[in-house]
Order: structure tokens, then sequence, then C-alpha cells
């Protein structure tokens, strides 16, 4: 009965020591002294406990900063066609960015083939045009599919995606109102410090987070969730905007970026760092995105 009380009160504790303790474990000085920690996921790590020792806060601005170096350590070694590509990938290195404005601004029309016509309806429109910037290609290459990649020189990969502009079917849309992006962001059902069921397995989440955001030029949220699989660390920040036409339709744009690693080689330091150094350019490009020239489907 003894073996069996111990074992059940040490259950807990052996689940949660499975999972990397970055955002709200205890961390160790050399004097062996724990300290408490508590993590602002869009800024930094403030830390407190009884030590002879200064503490200093994890500045991810500073880790921002080794990412750049990097990066123009990386390109300093590189072949380029002419110095004109070689500035602008040393510029773009330092200040991300300048990745937007170093890009190129493309259009697709979505009325131009039977297929395309297909998609549009697909997303409550018989036609219309999304424009969007391709970013330069020394930061992100196009996988196509609406999906950006970038993978740095520790093997840290950075993906976003942006999804066309889409009319919300009035079914769906009979119980919205102005605040159902900041609903959907919430993700009530998953429950940070425990294992969670996903679309892909069981996830522990460390940390949700919720902040304001523009997509496609309205103004809408983020929601960003930190969690581990049994393979890798992620970090996700969905963006989502609902808004409803003078004519009384609904549509939503929705974007998500993801920093991701294997465990055997990233630490959720290094996810921080990279999504701190790349996440300016990635809103930029997520909310400059934006359809025109579009015609509702009636009744959809």
């Amino acid at each position: 009965m003894k073996n069996l009380f111990i074992l059940f009160f040490s259950l807990p504790l052996f689940v949660s020591s499975q999972y990397s303790d970055y955002y709200s474990g205890a961390y160790s000085n050399p004097q062996g002294t724990t300290l408490k920690a508590k993590v602002d996921v869009n800024q930094k790590v403030e830390v407190s406990g009884h030590t002879t020792q200064t503490v200093r806060s994890i500045d991810y601005g500073s880790l921002a900063k080794a990412n750049a170096e990097r990066e123009r350590t990386r390109l300093l070694k590189e072949q380029f066609l002419d110095e004109k590509s070689k500035r602008e990938a040393i510029d773009i290195a330092s200040d991300p960015l300048k990745a937007f404005e170093y890009g190129e601004f493309r259009t697709v029309d979505y009325y131009s083939s039977s297929d395309k016509r297909k998609k549009a309806r697909n997303f409550g429109f018989k036609k219309c045009r999304f424009y969007y910037n391709q970013p330069h290609k020394s930061l992100f290459n196009s996988t196509g599919n609406g999906r950006w990649e970038n993978v740095s020189s520790d093997e840290v990969t950075t993906e976003y995606f942006i999804y066309l502009v889409s009319q919300v079917r009035a079914e769906e849309a009979k119980n919205f109102d102005v605040n159902q992006a900041e609903k959907i962001l919430s993700f009530e059902k998953f429950k940070t410090g425990q294992l969670n069921k996903g679309n892909e397995g069981d996830f522990y989440l460390h940390k949700k987070d919720l902040n304001r955001a523009m997509i496609s030029n309205h103004r809408g949220f983020k929601g960003t969730m930190i969690w581990e699989d049994k393979y890798e660390y992620t970090i996700t920040d969905t963006y989502l905007a609902i808004w409803q036409n003078n004519e009384g339709k609904w549509f939503k744009a929705m974007a998500k970026a993801r920093y991701l690693g294997d465990k055997d080689k990233v630490t959720f330091e290094d996810l921080e760092g990279r999504r701190h150094y790349l996440h300016t350019v990635i809103e930029k490009v997520i909310s400059s995105a934006r359809i025109f020239d579009e015609i509702p489907i009636e009744g959809y």
C-alpha cells in the first residue's frame, strides 16, 4: 500500500519531467541554487529566487541579433551573381524586414482558368485577385501551395502559410460576433501544463498567448501556442481576422507561422531567437496580402 501511495503521487512529477522546463521550470546557477522563472513569450524571462549570484534575464533581442550575425557570416561565404545581389542579401541578414522591400509583389487571378475559378468558388467568390509579397529568396523560399520556408544553419525551420481570404458560409456565421477571431484564437480546449490531443497526436502545451495583429489589411489577432511532442519543439503563431461588410456578409483572413526543430538538435531558446529575428518580415507579408476585384457568391 505504501508503494502504491508513493507511485500515485509521483506520477504527475514524472510526466511533467519528460518535457522542457524552459518556460515554467527551474533554472540553476553554478552554486546549485534553484531559481523560479516566469516567462513572457513575447519579451523576456523574469527570474527570481534566493541566491548570492546576480541573475540576468534572457534577452530575446540579443538572441535575434545573434541570428543576424550568423546569417551575415553564412552569406559572406556564398557566391553571388553580382554585387547588387550580394549587397541586398547582406542588408537582409542585418534587417530581415528588407526582404519585403527587396521582394516581389505578385498577383494571382482566380478567374483566368476553370481550375482557378473553381478554387475561387471554394472560398466563396465568383472571381477574385490575390495580391501578396514574395520575400527576397535569400531569406524565404516558396515551396508551393501558399507555404514559404527558411532553414537556419542550426537547423531551426521557419515556415509560414498565407490562405486566400474567404467568405464565411451563412450557416457558420449565424452566431458570429465582432469578437469571433479572439474567441477562436484563445484555444480554450487546449490546456497548458499538460498533454493535449491534436490532429497529429498528443502534444504537451507550455504556453498560450493572444495579441492584436493585422491580417490582409484587417485588424485581427495572433494566437500563440508553444508546445512539444515526442520529436519536435514548436512555436505556432496563428493569425486570424474576421469582419462583416456593409451588406452583412462575413469574411475571414488567416495565416500561420511556425518555428520548429528536432528535440535532439535545437532548444526553445533557439526557436525564440529565430522567431524574434524573423517575425517582423513575416507579419509584414501577412498584413499586406489581400484580395481585390472580388465578386462574392450570393447566398453562400
